[in-house]
């Protein structure tokens, strides 16, 4: 479970799923995949290259004392972040238990969002954004030192204001989110208390199939809120729009790189991959939906690698993709491989594991993931330096 192994299974996975299930039904001129496989086959390169030392024995120079109350505390921001949302739409708690009014709102919410009419959200609303997000990181990284059922019980909470954000909106980003940000958690806490890589076992490869079943299940019952109806063809609709949902980034990266990656000459130097930053600086703009649906694409999504693209070009990204692996797994081993705890090293290296995994776009186009990762660096201070005392009962 080394970064670069798990970057390849998880974009080898997403390009054999997407010639899976939509090769019948659309165009693939296979010269982006060929370029996002050279990108994987690069990361390995590092992987095999770097220069590995020899561990003896490594023991953390300190361990965390986790801050339970102040991680609930997150969690509560993230359920009132919720709340907040449902009083803008003007509804109540009681919208979770009527499922027809749940269907009107989150289809009215998906429709206002695609179509462009949503307010651009105001800086309250961005930061209790936030919230929906954090637990997830916060928590993941938490589990590994909870000991008693109760720690267990908030970890595992932090779940819910994600899962009521998507039922009240029909965005499924928000759980998408939530299960990167608390593996990546949970994983550099892992590597950080244990010096070990985690060990993939059967129990692992039954709980990993029980969540992806799980997800499906909860996405199909989004979809049947942002569709509106009911028909009698709804099954076929929602399993088309799940694979696309799925593994469409890979089909429309690749329409969109046989169109423009070579041809790409307007870089931005930065500036696409960091929208969020250029902006607010006035260098670019940033657009409700911030790509357009272009001819022969499944979908307006097309990967964290086409902001990449835009920036430096189809050679150089590749140059890009190469110095990030060679810095990740500098921060990597001196996670593993030695007794450092230092808290920029995990918090960077839990920055760019999010930027590999998040297969939208790229992360940084959103003020939200800034926010999400500074508040995190803060919540590992306290845990690392600010000790606390509990009084266990």
């Amino acid at each position: 479970m080394e970064p670069a192994g798990l970057f390849a299974v998880l974009w080898i996975g997403f390009v054999l799923g997407s010639v899976l299930f939509l090769h019948n039904r659309f165009y693939f001129p296979y010269s982006g995949v060929i370029w996002l496989l050279l990108v994987v086959c690069l990361f390995l390169l590092v992987a095999v290259a770097f220069p590995k030392h020899k561990k003896e024995n490594i023991e953390p120079i300190s361990l965390p004392t986790i801050p339970w109350f102040l991680l609930l505390l997150i969690i509560l921001l993230g359920f009132f972040s919720v709340f907040y949302n449902m009083k803008n739409k003007g509804v109540g708690v009681d919208i979770f238990t009527n499922f027809s009014a749940l269907q009107s709102v989150s289809h009215n919410a998906a429709v206002s969002r695609y179509s462009g009419g949503e307010a651009e959200n105001s800086i309250i609303s961005q930061i209790l954004n936030t919230f929906i997000y954090l637990p997830a990181l916060c928590s993941g990284y938490s589990v590994v030192y909870a000991s008693r059922k109760k720690e267990q019980l908030i970890c595992y909470l932090s779940f819910f204001p994600a899962l009521f954000s998507m039922l009240l909106t029909s965005a499924k980003l928000a759980v998408v989110s939530f299960i990167l940000l608390f593996f990546i958690g949970w994983y550099i806490s892992y590597i950080v208390r244990y010096k070990s890589l985690p060990i993939i076992g059967l129990k692992k490869i039954i709980s990993s199939a029980f969540i992806t079943a799980f997800l499906y299940a909860l996405f199909y019952f989004s979809f049947i809120l942002r569709i509106g109806k009911t028909s009698e063809n709804l099954f076929q609709v929602i399993t088309n729009k799940l694979s696309i949902y799925a593994f469409g980034h890979i089909q429309g990266f690749d329409i969109w790189f046989q169109q423009f990656g070579w041809n790409w000459s307007d870089y931005g130097f930065g500036s696409q991959t960091f929208l969020a930053i250029s902006s607010r600086l006035g260098w670019s703009e940033k657009k409700q939906g911030v790509y357009d649906l272009i001819s022969g694409s499944s979908t307006n999504v097309y990967t964290q690698f086409r902001p990449l693209i835009e920036d430096y070009g189809a050679i150089f990204s590749l140059v890009i993709f190469i110095i990030l692996g060679i810095f990740t797994y500098y921060l990597f081993n001196l996670l593993l491989r030695t007794s450092s705890v230092n808290l920029f090293a995990q918090v960077f290296l839990a920055a760019l594991y999010y930027y590999y995994y998040y297969f939208i776009t790229s992360p940084w186009i959103y003020s939200t993931y800034f926010l999400v990762f500074i508040l995190f660096y803060v919540y590992l201070y306290i845990s690392y330096q600010v000790r606390f005392i509990y009084k266990r009962r």
